[in-house]
């Protein structure tokens, strides 16, 4: 065992690691191996603190028995992708792992389960050092972070814009530095602010620059647990923020230092900004409160959570012995959980016991596991279990799409919680929560353990919900579509009035005597003022019918393939483009698009399929609710058919017999993620919304594929007809249309429509009309405006697809995502049709009623 030399560093340094795949950490190789192997195995300590994923998994296999091994996630695990396997693989091998907030300790706890070691969540310390504090004069608004496309600074600009003329003397400052920074200086420009926003370059000490703002401002994607707020709260400074995955609602309580809003919904920031720039006294009791809520993250309390860690790990550690034998006890108690007694007098409606081993899963059928239907069967179990205890309570509409809201009195919190503790529903659960932020990981079992938990006495929220899960376990509902319980409190400046723990979209004060108001139905209190109460929509709140119209091919089809082939060569020379085989390929979206559209826009009325006569193999029949309609049908001219032009296509489908005057135009390639309001499409007064992307329309000559052809013939036609120049594409996602606006344009612009329907293959002389023309004639006409959506892309066929698809299975999802076929030769088809399916089925797992019985 010599001393290896230089050479043989160098030759190591450029070989592969055998114990830590690359996609894992590319830091490993065969030096690290060798170095770490050697300083692991002669080890000489209690406690081995590990800081990523990859160095876990060594500690793991590596680390002598009697050490204990705690990993410290810096990080927000869910949305690691790859890089968070070595946590699966290896976090039950470990003696803990710690998490800077709750959101990622019950990540790991449900992808873990009784496999998990101990989970514990340590935020980070606020430096012990002299700050100054905001005096709150300057009308400043602050963020800082790297300038890239996931910090968003982009939607933080466009909130400013919308209510920068209302307060004239505010200014937006982002210190940073990034590829965007132009990107943020041109759009500033175009939104007429340019004068207001202050870009400064990254400072080495934030702390005096955060004394200098009123608000502090964060837009991101996702965050681990931002230290720009930490600091920001520290000096005093309330903080408007999106609610986005992890760290965010375990700094703010909404209304009390600062406010979340729904991640991507640039209107309601804009809102929470001005809420705070027009109002002295709520900014004066915000910045108190932040000053005092960063007390919990002082070096003192955050060093003593972790020696009172140490002491617990040391002392378990003393009793069984070596880490083989913890993790075997751990796994001894997980088997020999009690299971749960039989249910009793408060039940979900039909739902039955499970068996044994998931005794506290209620089981329903898959079509029953519909987020929605989870989420009304929480509710109405909420408003039946308020009212057999004789509790008052009030329907209210919150932000959050998937999960309910009741207000009660605090008045009632003892009888709630007294209610809840003698368990009587199977299966219910409960968490406790300060405003939107949640006091503990996991949840409390009352039917178990019916002492109440400590941190309930804290809560100003009660989430309840009942787990749901399909007799093969794999689709499961728990917290997501919870009943929110909110305890309204006294207003110390208000005699006799109420208020709500966290932000609404209907209420902020109500009278504490409405709680003891014999003005209602049972329990149930009726407000006039109270949409749900009364039955009338809030002003915001679509409530026209709108439908869904696709677009889709068979390209299996021997007769279709036989006549697309004739054409093609009967039409002489076309763009490679018009005629690729990728445009036309059907790996079944269609089936999962629609399965999306049932989980997670349930308010669509009806569905309309465009096809060249073709019906998928996997349907079965149609209803009133989903309509096959054939382009014979919708062509004014039958001798433009067959047509495999989708611009062509899309020019006609406004005159779609029955259809509603609002719709969503889809691809069969885009699929939902996550439960979505008509609001993300249309506003409530008819006008419809579009979302740019930053790819540009460019003039690129007739050379140039069709698709982008069209985008500048669209430029062409705008500028002639209103004199501004449209730059930008728009992103894959559903096209919200009005069937006027489409019927007007074909009166308009008939030369136009009819010479792209003319036109049997894409050519350069098409339009685009409902993937980005009537986007533009919408917005210059005044009856379209711009907004934003959670967007992803998943390209197929390409390095890194397997990843995205992995992180999106397992972390944060977007509104919408799209597949895109590869670009150029796929270099594994046979393994991208499986990982397709594979994603497909996992992503959207519940099958409609339309599919056949082989089909899943």
């Amino acid at each position: 065992d010599g001393e290896t030399d230089s050479t043989d560093h160098s030759l190591l340094g450029s070989v592969s690691s055998r114990l830590i795949p690359e996609k894992w950490d590319n830091q490993h190789n065969a030096l690290t191996d060798v170095v770490l192997s050697r300083a692991l195995a002669e080890l000489r300590t209690e406690i081995l603190v590990t800081s990523t994923p990859a160095l876990t998994a060594m500690a793991a296999q590596l680390a002598p028995q009697n050490v204990v091994i705690v990993e410290e996630e810096h990080r927000s695990t869910g949305t690691r992708g790859v890089t968070a396997e070595p946590i699966l693989l290896y976090g039950p091998r470990v003696d803990c792992i710690v998490s800077l907030t709750d959101e990622s300790s019950e990540w790991l706890q449900a992808e873990l389960q009784d496999a998990a070691p101990r989970l514990v969540t340590i935020p980070n310390a606020i430096p012990n050092v002299f700050r100054p504090e905001t005096s709150g004069r300057r009308p400043l608004i602050v963020a800082a972070g790297r300038f890239v496309p996931g910090k968003r600074f982009d939607h933080l600009i466009k909130a400013f814009a919308q209510i920068a003329p209302d307060y004239p003397d505010w200014r937006l400052r982002l210190y940073g530095a990034g590829p965007q920074e132009e990107v943020y200086r041109r759009l500033a420009k175009r939104l007429g602010i340019e004068s207001r926003l202050e870009i400064i370059p990254p400072v080495t000490d934030m702390l005096a620059e955060w004394s200098k703002a009123s608000i502090a401002a964060l837009s991101s994607r996702s965050e681990g647990l931002p230290l720009v707020l930490l600091e920001a709260i520290a000096a005093g400074v309330p903080v408007v923020s999106y609610d986005c995955p992890t760290g965010p609602s375990e700094i703010i309580e909404d209304g009390v230092n600062g406010r979340l809003v729904p991640t991507g919904d640039v209107t309601i920031l804009a809102q929470a900004l001005g809420e705070l720039m027009g109002d002295q006294s709520k900014w004066l009791r915000m910045s108190i409160a932040a000053k005092e809520s960063a007390r919990r993250y002082s070096p003192e309390q955050i060093q003593k959570n972790w020696t009172e860690l140490f002491e617990s790990l040391l002392l378990e550690a003393k009793e069984a012995g070596t880490r083989q034998e913890r993790i075997s006890k751990r796994a001894s108690e997980a088997a020999h959980k009690v299971p749960l007694e039989e249910e009793k007098s408060v039940q979900p409606p039909s739902a039955r016991d499970v068996g044994e081993e998931k005794a506290s899963w209620c089981v329903l059928e898959l079509p029953e596991l519909i987020g929605e239907r989870v989420q009304r069967r929480n509710l109405e179990f909420g408003l039946r279990f308020l009212e057999t205890s004789g509790i008052n309570h009030l329907p209210l509409k919150g932000y959050d799409a998937s999960r309910s809201v009741i207000a009660i009195s605090s008045r009632d919190k003892d009888r709630l919680l007294k209610q809840l503790s003698m368990g009587e529903s199977q299966g219910l659960r409960a968490e406790a929560l300060l405003g939107t932020r949640k006091l503990t990981p996991g949840s409390w079992d009352p039917h178990r353990s019916p002492a109440v938990p400590a941190a309930f006495a804290s809560a100003t929220v009660v989430r309840i919900y009942h787990e749901y899960a399909d007799p093969q376990m794999t689709v499961r509902r728990g917290d997501g579509y919870a009943c929110d319980i909110e305890l309204w409190q006294d207003v110390p400046d208000e005699p006799g009035m109420l208020a709500p723990p966290r932000h609404n979209r209907e209420l902020d004060r109500i009278a504490a005597s409405t709680f003891n108001s014999v003005s209602h139905s049972g329990n149930c209190v009726n407000l006039p003022q109270a949409s749900d109460a009364s039955g009338v929509p809030l002003w915001s709140e679509v409530s026209f019918p709108i439908d869904a119209v696709y677009t889709w091919v068979d390209d299996t089809d021997p007769e279709w393939r036989k006549s697309r082939d004739q054409y093609t060569i009967d039409s002489g020379r076309l763009h490679a483009e018009s005629s690729s085989a990728a445009r036309f390929t059907n790996r079944n979206e269609l089936k999962y698009s629609i399965r999306s559209l049932r989980m997670f826009a349930p308010w669509i009325r009806k569905i309309f399929i465009v096809t060249a006569g073709q019906t998928p193999d996997w349907f079965v029949q149609a209803d009133d609710a989903v309509e096959f309609v054939s382009h014979e049908s919708l062509f004014p001219r039958k001798s433009v058919l067959p047509t495999f032009n989708s611009h062509a296509i899309e020019t006609v489908l406004h005159r779609i017999e029955g259809l509603s005057e609002h719709f969503l135009y889809f691809n069969d390639d885009t699929i939902l993620t996550r439960p979505q309001r008509p609001e993300t499409y249309f506003l409530a007064n008819g006008i419809a919304k579009f979302f740019t992307s930053p790819t540009k329309i460019n003039y690129l000559g007739e050379d140039a594929p069709p698709h982008l052809t069209a985008g500048s013939n669209n430029r062409d036609i705008i500028r002639r007809e209103f004199g501004i120049e449209i730059s930008q594409g728009l992103l894959h996602t559903p096209h919200p249309h009005r069937k006027s606006v489409l019927a007007e344009m074909e009166t308009k612009y008939q030369e136009h429509f009819d010479r792209t329907r003319s036109a049997r293959f894409r050519s350069t002389d098409d339009i685009s009309l409902l993937s980005s023309l009537a986007q533009y004639y919408g917005f210059a006409t005044g009856r379209a405006v711009p907004a934003s959506i959670a967007y992803t892309f998943v390209g197929l066929g390409r390095e890194g697809t397997e990843d995205l698809m992995t992180r999106l299975l397992r972390g944060a999802k977007p509104d919408v995502l799209t597949l895109g076929e590869p670009n150029h030769d796929d270099p594994d088809p046979a393994h991208t049709i499986v990982l397709t399916d594979y994603f497909l089925r996992e992503l959207v797992p519940i099958p409609t009623s339309y599919e056949s019985d082989t089909e899943s």
